[in-house]
């Protein structure tokens, strides 16, 4: 009987929230490994996830459908960059360039050593890798078909996620003085009770 070499606990964690949350998705049971593709808001349209399980740990990659040309250094320098540009100050996972062929992936770790992984790390974990995917596929794209330099890609790619950020909040914002304003107008609309400390209300003096 070949050994286990993954953890069937953490896989079944997986397993339940993929199931709970309607993923169609493959598992080798042998490899502990899961795989499904995502459709993503990007330019490059659609990831393949790939799902690898340990005895204490899991690693989500997810793999672009189109790489950097292997047989040009240019392409793949400036892919390089790109790359190295990207994941500078990013707090989880990376980006990877396989120097070999040009595949590009995102990678999320998730330690579980003495931990079951929740729904909220699981779903993090898999979201992580699409969020980034839909930030900077369209400079991806950009690189590979020549179209950019790295540092103006990523560049770009941060300023209209900066700007979609700001968006979000201005609009949170007017939804909420919208909410203070009518509530105000409420208040406003409502009769005021007629209260008269010193008796002298729609008289006046005798």
């Amino acid at each position: 009987m070949k050994e286990q070499r993954y953890s069937k606990s953490i896989a079944d964690a997986v397993k339940n929230f993929l199931a709970e949350d309607g993923w169609r998705y493959e598992f080798d049971e042998e490899q502990g490994v899961f795989r499904f593709n995502l459709t993503i808001n990007s330019l490059i349209k659609k990831i393949a996830y790939i799902i690898e399980i340990r005895n204490s740990e899991y690693t989500v990659l997810a793999v672009s459908p189109i790489g950097a040309d292997s047989s040009s250094k240019e392409n793949m320098a400036a892919m390089a960059e790109f790359v190295c540009r990207a994941n500078y100050g990013l707090r989880n996972g990376c980006f990877e360039l396989d120097m070999r062929d040009g595949e590009i992936r995102y990678r999320c770790y998730v330690d579980c050593y003495g931990i079951m992984p929740t729904k909220d790390m699981i779903h993090g974990s898999i979201q992580c890798p699409a969020i980034m995917f839909e930030r900077y596929g369209a400079g991806i794209i950009e690189v590979i078909f020549g179209m950019s330099e790295p540092r103006d890609a990523v560049e770009q790619c941060e300023r209209i996620a900066v700007e979609q950020v700001r968006a979000m909040l201005s609009n949170d914002a007017y939804e909420a003085d919208e909410q203070s304003e009518s509530e105000e107008d409420t208040e406003e609309d409502q009769p005021e009770p007629k209260i008269d400390l010193f008796d002298t209300e729609g008289g006046g003096d005798q």
